[in-house]
């Protein structure tokens, strides 16, 4: 419903979740929409495809975000795939607090380079679904550019929140729902504060 956009209020939240493909169309009324002072959340591979399903890569949530797609070879074949990495079986920290949130992802994720003026929010402990959970900190075989899960950021007179991750994360989370809706409910809470 991409009509609907234009007709957003100033400061209302776009849930975008899961929305590989995006027409040009959309995805400039998203952008021109969080410029002007609308909130965005989105994830994993949003507009990564056209509206006909034609890969066309990741400067959707490049233009937004300014994150740029890891180009390590350890983590896809761009070839043959869209999707950039392999599976995740982890659990998300969030390296301020220490909270550990339990993640189960069974698709590939886009892997971001992360620059040091943009940290992430959440930080992924392993890629490998056949590894047990990694410490982040003090191992030279985790590249912390590439762990980022989450961030968030300004574009114009908007916010957005950006999570590489499937949405389906979230309804997974049985053993840590409660942590999962307070992620969620600050999420919010940063999209709707002035």
């Amino acid at each position: 419903q991409e009509d609907k956009i234009e007709t957003l209020s100033k400061n209302a939240i776009l849930f975008v979740p899961d929305a590989i493909a995006l027409s040009s169309g959309a995805k400039m009324m998203i952008k021109s929409f969080v410029t002007h002072g609308g909130n965005l959340f989105f994830n994993n591979s949003s507009g990564f495809s056209d509206e006909k399903g034609t890969y066309i890569g990741d400067s959707f949530v490049k233009d937004i975000t300014k994150l740029e797609i890891s180009k390590n070879q350890n983590f896809a074949n761009f070839k043959e795939s869209i999707f950039l990495t392999q599976r995740l079986l982890s659990p998300l920290i969030n390296k301020n607090t220490g909270i550990l949130l339990e993640a189960s992802i069974y698709d590939p994720i886009p892997i971001f380079m992360t620059k040091k003026t943009q940290k992430p929010d959440l930080l992924m402990t392993t890629y490998d679904q056949t590894n047990p959970p990694l410490a982040v900190d003090g191992r030279d075989d985790f590249l912390l550019s590439e762990s980022g899960a989450a961030w968030h950021g300004y574009l114009g007179e908007g916010k957005w929140f950006y999570m590489n991750t499937p949405s389906y994360l979230f309804y997974d989370a049985t053993t840590h729902l409660d942590d999962y809706k307070q992620l969620m409910s600050a999420i919010i809470n940063y999209l709707s504060s002035d």
